[in-house]
């Protein structure tokens, strides 16, 4: 993708991340990444003439934050802090950060407290990234075996499937899927669900293994097993987003975000 520099411009109080190019090319143009603005400008153009594009790109920023309020929302960091409080499985978890010269970055859980050890030289996305992951990991590794006995029972007495894994990973694009093979896999963000909404996507992904499709037979199996489905999609699609492994502080801020928006 060639050579950038990384810049960022504060919009609406929050520092953005810029990967900057200096191209061949005949025009300017700007688009929102996955991990950062992407601004190309045209490597011919002299110091006042990049400068005026620049005050461009931020007002463009701003206009896009008008248009949608949430289409920067992946771009700007969690600030994650000592004592800050964690939800997963019902259960209150607080965060104890160590910040120190290390080449990888781990956490650990002991009783109720979260052992977070980080890079000193982490900023940004990329550190709330990290973290994020990391706490991923960590209660994957907890509460494994829990989710593994829920899928048993729900198994064994309603499906008699047999299965061959089932894997905890950090997933934002979907809540499970599931193969041919019997290979379940479950997003880690549904550790901070409700009991009764995680039970469901279970259902969900046994009953993709009678019908790995989403046809009406399929829904059928769904609704003898768990009649309520509609009431768990309704809550997945209203409070999916406040389900991952942030502050509560900024559960609340997202859960508040989502009602200015209905």
């Amino acid at each position: 993708m060639g050579n950038y520099e990384l810049i960022y411009f504060v919009v609406d109080g929050n520092e953005i991340p810029i990967k900057r190019y200096y191209e061949r090319r005949k025009n300017v143009r700007i688009s929102i990444g996955k991990d950062s603005v992407l601004l190309r400008i045209p490597s011919f153009m002299n110091k006042d003439q990049r400068h005026s594009y620049h005050v461009w790109a931020k007002e463009w920023l701003i206009m896009q934050l008008k248009k949608s309020q949430s289409s920067l929302d992946h771009l700007i960091p969690i600030n994650y802090l000592s004592g800050d409080r964690i939800n997963c499985m019902e259960m209150h978890y607080t965060l104890h950060i160590e910040e120190k010269k290390r080449s990888s970055s781990s956490a650990k859980i002991k009783e109720d407290r979260i052992l977070l050890s980080l890079d000193e030289k982490l900023f940004g996305v990329n550190k709330s990234e990290i973290i994020k992951t990391a706490l991923s990991r960590v209660f994957a590794k907890k509460y494994k075996h829990e989710v593994e006995k829920r899928l048993e029972l729900i198994n064994k007495h309603y499906f008699g499937h047999a299965v061959k894994s089932l894997r905890l990973k950090y997933n934002k694009s979907n809540w499970g899927s599931c193969s041919n093979s019997g290979n379940i896999n479950l997003s880690t963000r549904l550790l901070m669900a409700p009991q009764w909404v995680l039970d469901y996507v279970i259902v969900h992904e046994l009953a993709h293994m009678n019908e790995m499709n989403h046809s009406k037979k399929y829904w059928t199996i769904v609704e003898k097993v768990y009649p309520e489905y509609k009431k768990a999609e309704k809550w997945l699609k209203a409070y999916g987003s406040t389900c991952d492994f942030v502050p509560v502080r900024t559960v609340k801020q997202l859960d508040n975000h989502k009602k200015r928006k209905a």
